[in-house]
């Protein structure tokens, strides 16, 4: 009896997996080098207060995060510097920086060579249309007809200061 309630409850685990990693590909996924990164809230009152979270193909739980801005009240911007996770309203489009994949800005107190690039995902949003976009520093995208361009990152890179991803801010434009 105990290898039977073992077999069912293995085969309840694998179920719930499955579906809570396709039904968070539907709305949340971020693609990034090859990776997947989803995240899922659940609504059941066993575990209202986690969110089950799959990076590179495996499963962690982690504490559910307060969002300051929700995506009910965007901010009305025109191009006004926009944080990681704060959706903004550009030129119709709908901007939300998910996360920096790549910074190598060169150091303003240290003279290089190269000056450097900073790449971000970001969700972009308009009507029914969303898409999960790399952009680079001063390299222009197009979505739905529109032109878009990171055109700054702040702050600027210190040699002898860590950044965060509460720390970044960036300028983007959204044209016709």
């Amino acid at each position: 009896m105990k290898d039977k309630n073992n077999i069912i409850i293995g085969v309840v685990l694998v179920v719930l997996v499955v579906v809570i990693y396709f039904w968070g590909m539907k709305d949340n996924t971020v693609q990034t080098e090859g990776f997947v990164d989803v995240v899922v809230s659940t609504t059941t009152d066993e575990v209202a207060n986690i969110n089950p979270v799959v990076l590179k193909n495996e499963i962690k739980v982690v504490p559910k995060k307060e969002t300051t801005v929700t995506p009910a009240t965007p901010v009305a911007q025109t191009d006004n510097y926009i944080k990681l996770g704060q959706r903004s309203l550009l030129n119709d489009i709908y901007v939300t920086p998910t996360k920096v994949t790549y910074d190598n800005r060169c150091p303003v107190d240290v003279q290089c060579i190269q000056a450097g690039t900073t790449e971000v995902g970001v969700l972009f949003e308009r009507g029914s249309l969303s898409q999960n976009i790399i952009i680079a520093l001063g390299k222009s995208i197009v979505f739905d007809g529109k032109t878009i361009t990171l055109t700054d990152v702040k702050p600027n890179k210190v040699s002898t200061k860590s950044l965060y991803d509460t720390d970044y801010r960036f300028l983007v434009s959204v044209e016709n």
